[in-house]
Order: C-alpha cells, then sequence, then structure tokens
C-alpha cells in the first residue's frame, strides 16, 4: 500500500528517494530505541514491541515525518443519485498513531444524503488528523467526499472543529460528489502506548 500512494504522489513531483531514505531510517532508530528503553523484559515489553513496531509501524512512521496523528488502512464507498434524490455509503478501517506515542484502532462508517452521480470506489487509504490523540477522533462528523476512478478524497470536521482528510488510492468506477451532515461515526476499541515516537 506504501509503494501505491508514494508511486502516486512522486507523479506530483514528491521526492520518494529522500522519502524512503527518512522511513527506513526512522524504522531502524524505533528499534534502537525500544531495545535500549525494553531490553529484554520479557511479558509486557515483548507485546509492546510487537504491536508497537511490527503491526503499527507504518502509521507510527507516519506521523514521525509529518508531526500529526495519522493512520494507514482500507476502505470503500459507493453512491449514486442526483441532488437529494440519492445517497451514497462508506466504511473504513485504519491502524492509527499520534506525535504522543498513541496507536489504536479506527473504524468509520458514514452515509450521505446528497449525491451528484454515480460510482464506487476502494482501496488502501491514508489519513492525516489535526487530532492530539488517536483518542480524540471517535464521534460524529460532517463530511466532504469525492472520487474519480482509482483516487477518493474524503475531509471530515468533527463537533469539536477537529479536520481529518483520508486519501483513498485503488480501484473505481465513475465519478461521485457528496456532501453529508452529521453522515459518519468513528470508534476506536482499541488503543496503547507506544512510548516516545523518535
Amino acid at each position: 500500500m506504501w509503494q501505491r500512494v508514494v508511486n502516486l504522489a512522486e507523479g506530483n513531483g514528491f521526492h520518494t528517494d529522500s522519502y524512503w531514505d527518512s522511513h527506513i531510517n526512522y524504522k531502524q532508530r524505533r528499534k534502537e530505541y525500544l531495545k535500549e528503553t525494553q531490553g529484554d523484559t520479557p511479558g509486557r515489553s515483548a507485546l509492546r514491541f510487537i504491536v508497537c513496531e511490527e503491526l503499527f509501524s507504518d502509521p507510527v512512521t507516519l506521523t514521525a515525518l509529518t508531526g500529526k496523528t495519522s493512520g494507514v488502512g482500507v476502505g470503500g464507498s459507493a453512491g449514486a443519485g442526483a441532488g437529494f434524490a440519492g445517497g451514497s455509503v462508506s466504511a473504513s478501517a485504519d491502524e492509527i498513531a499520534d506525535p504522543q506515542g498513541n496507536v489504536g484502532l479506527l473504524f468509520n462508517v458514514g452515509f450521505a444524503p446528497f449525491v451528484a452521480g454515480l460510482g464506487a470506489q476502494g482501496g488502501g487509504q491514508v489519513m492525516l488528523s489535526q487530532a492530539k490523540s488517536v483518542n480524540d477522533l471517535p464521534g460524529d462528523g460532517t463530511d466532504i467526499s469525492f472520487s474519480d476512478g482509482p483516487i477518493g478524497a474524503d475531509g471530515s470536521t468533527a463537533k469539536d472543529g477537529t479536520k481529518t482528510l483520508t486519501v483513498t488510492v485503488g480501484p473505481g468506477a465513475g465519478a461521485r460528489y457528496s456532501l453529508g451532515v452529521g453522515g459518519s461515526h468513528s470508534w476506536v476499541p482499541f488503543s496503547m502506548n507506544c512510548g516516545e515516537t523518535r
């Protein structure tokens, strides 16, 4: 999924060589840091290492590079209509991380009563949020979404004003514009602290 996203960015002038150098170097620094701070302590430290360094390494790295609460996962949406005569539904699941060292799983479902066009799209996605913590992400929000073929984007504003941007890259057909008021709900069933993200 990372390679697909970077290939898309490369087409827009993003310097992928320097990005991948940072990505690889950061993951190595994280391993060294966790080894220094956790050593060979069994039990909780071993589980924490697996969760933080192996299972959630992509969002942890993305958060370290951007300084934002971020996520990496999969999502999809489908909709049809002309104005208020129609609707769209969406769902996603992401691994998430924040600058405070927390990681978690984020699930989101949404419905938009206003749709113009016809289309469906799904695939891997990357998320960036203004939320200070992964535990600030659950709740209801207002969404504006767009998809055209293999690329989709969703902008969400929570009730407290926190904004989140999600970009999805994957198979799709048609073009769909949707606007939903209070049309999405997110929840985080699992989270834990991984310590300093450095």
